[in-house]
This record gives C-alpha cells, structure tokens and sequence, in this order.
C-alpha cells in the first residue's frame, strides 16, 4: 500500500511539473481591432493540464501582470486593454505560491448562496434554494457607493402557452461552481414548468464573472435551452424578455447601439444602456447580446419598470424550438460608471468581434 502511495504522490508532482514546462515562458501575441479595448477577456486553445500555482501574463514592453484560468480547453486572461491598431507580448510564468484567487465564488453557510468576489469585493449572489420563487441572481456592485443594479433573471412571455415570465416557472437542479485567477464560474440547471409544474424545457445557463481593472464589473452569461419534454414554441409578451435586469430607479437615460461605425455601420440594437446619476456620481447597466443569438437584435423593453429586457425572439414573432433541439444565447453585462456611447460601442466590440490572440511559436530546439 505504500509504493502505491509514493507512486501516486510521485506522479502527481511530474504532472504537475510538466504542465507548469509545458506553459511557462510562452508567449501570446495580442492584436487590437479598430477600436479601444478595454480588459478584453481573451481565449485561446490550452489542452494541457491547468498547473499548481499561480499563472501571470506579463506584458513585456510594460511589465504589467494579468491573472489566467485554464478551464474547459482554455486559457483566459483579461490583459489591460490596447489602442487601436496596436500590437502587445505576453509572457506567461507560472510560479508555486498558493494565493486566493482574484475572482472567489463562495457557497454562504446560511441559505446556500454562492456569494461571487472581485478582488475581494462583492459583485453577486446566487440564489436557487427550492423555498424561493425562482433562481435569481443578485447584483451587488456598486459604484460611489450606491447599488447600481439590483437582480438578473432568465425567463420569457409566453412558452406552449403558459407565462413564464414572472415568479415560480422554474425549478433549480444542480449547480457547480468555480474560482479563478481571470474568471471564477457559477454553473446551473434549471427546468422551466407550467402552473400544473408540468416540465417545458431544460436550461443550462453558466455566469462567468471576469477579473476587471476599473470601477465596476463584467461578466457574461451563456445559456442554453433544450427542447427535452417536446416541441416548444415561444410567443412574445410586452416587456418580458429572456434575459431580464431590474436596474436602480435613478437611472432613467437609456441607449441603444451596436459596434463601432467602422465595423458594421449597420449594425444597431445589439445592446442597451440604461444609465442616471446618484448624487454626483454617474453610472449605468449595459446588456449586449451576442450577434450569434437566434433573432439578433433584441427587441429591447423595460423602460417603463427600471428594467432591461431583452426579446432575442420579438423581432420574428416568437421561436419553435422541436423536440430534440437546442439553442445557445450569449450575453455580456457591464456594470460602469460614467461611460460615453463610443466606449459602450468598444466594450460590445469586445465581446461580439473580440480582439485576436494567439500562442507565438515556441522556438525550435536543436537535435
């Protein structure tokens, strides 16, 4: 029993030590598209196994450091940002020393929730115990110390004909959670049901809060639905999207737009910005919506009830999704404080057409 233990123990450390030479001192090369980026989360292929320790991306002409998570055939991280046009080098290191994460997801002792952290500061609660109403998550960011935001929820008008807008349509399953140096993940199961709790469709929905520099948060949401019990037809009710915010009171202007003029000069409605002011301080809520969702662009609602709605099905009617059949819907949410319509069109450019990043070609070793 012993030389097993030592052999496991021992090719536990050469696992570790060949996934820690396998990444560190690579190199990643960033080109910026024609706008300003800003904390841009990037992605690219990573089949190794995720190293022990802590992983950085060092940009090399400033010396400045950005955490990483290898998940899922990923390697994620959230450099500063470029200006247009430009070109950037990272280096990664990975280096033996156990720090907490800068992105923490944390299951509270009481009631359950998984309590989400940016750099030690809150930014959401998830809630699905099965004595609330629905699954909801909760937004805490706040800027100059107001609550800029209050609650995201994932719903729609009508589905076979019953509401599945409001409270008590939908029924949590299992949820999984993670934290990371550029991303920590919360990962859940829902089935959505009719009055009778007759079972509708399955959802998969997983939140990805990302590692941001500035005031405010980002995070996204990727969701998708299953026509698992038979066919289901959505039907658009006023006001009632799939994917719904409720915002603070105070903010009052909203926007709408797409991405910068330079790009697609045709694009619009593919986000809305709901923003005011408390007191002194500026702030608002963008949801984008990804252009790969079914119906692209929304059709936006909210504006009469501190909302932001979006119908990814209003602009064709409704959706029929047949048994079998699944769709995928992708959204981003950024939480900021004061912000220009040019700024809102660079951070949905980031998400929508994200800026290329690849792995620099490691030098050729002589044989």
């Amino acid at each position: 029993m012993r030389l097993w233990t030592s052999l496991a123990v021992l090719l536990c450390v050469a696992m570790s030590v060949s996934a820690e030479s396998a990444l560190d001192g690579r190199v990643i090369t960033f080109d910026a598209g024609s706008w300003m980026s800003l904390y841009p989360p990037l992605a690219l292929p990573y089949e190794g196994a995720p190293p022990e320790g802590r992983i950085r991306a060092v940009e090399e002409s400033t010396g400045k450091d950005f955490p990483a998570t290898i998940r899922n055939g990923q390697f994620v991280f959230t450099p500063e940002g470029a200006m247009p046009n430009t070109r950037h080098a990272y280096r990664i290191y990975v280096e033996p020393i156990d720090l907490p994460p800068v992105v923490r997801i944390e299951k509270a002792e009481a009631g359950g929730a998984l309590n989400v952290f940016v750099e030690d500061k809150p930014v959401a609660s998830y809630a699905s115990g099965a004595e609330l109403p629905r699954p909801i998550l909760n937004l805490l960011t706040e800027i100059g110390g107001s609550r800029v935001a209050d609650t995201l929820w994932t719903g729609y008008g009508l589905v076979n004909g019953a509401a599945c807008w409001s409270d008590g349509q939908q029924k949590s399953g299992e949820t999984t959670f993670g934290s990371g140096g550029a991303y920590g993940w919360i990962r859940t199961t829902k089935v959505w049901q009719n009055a009778q709790q007759t079972p509708l469709l399955d959802e998969t929905s997983e939140y990805r809060f990302y590692a941001w520099g500035y005031e405010g948060c980002l995070f996204d949401v990727f969701i998708e639905l299953s026509a698992t019990y038979g066919e289901v037809q959505f039907t658009p009710v006023s006001e009632q999207g799939l994917m719904n915010i409720r915002v603070a009171d105070s903010l009052k202007d909203r926007r709408e737009g797409g991405l910068p003029a330079a790009d697609a000069p045709q694009e619009t409605g593919g986000w809305c910005d709901v923003s005011g002011a408390f007191g002194e301080t500026k702030a608002g809520v963008t949801l984008f919506a990804l252009p790969a969702n079914p119906g692209h662009p929304p059709v936006w609602g909210g504006a009469a009830s501190a909302m932001i709605a979006a119908d990814c099905f209003g602009q064709k009617g409704g959706y029929t999704l047949k048994k079998g059949e699944s769709l995928q819907l992708g959204f981003r949410i950024f939480v900021h404080g004061e912000a220009t319509a040019d700024e809102l069109k660079g951070r949905y450019a980031d998400f929508a057409t994200p800026p290329k990043a690849i792995w620099a070609p490691e030098p050729e070793t002589g044989g």
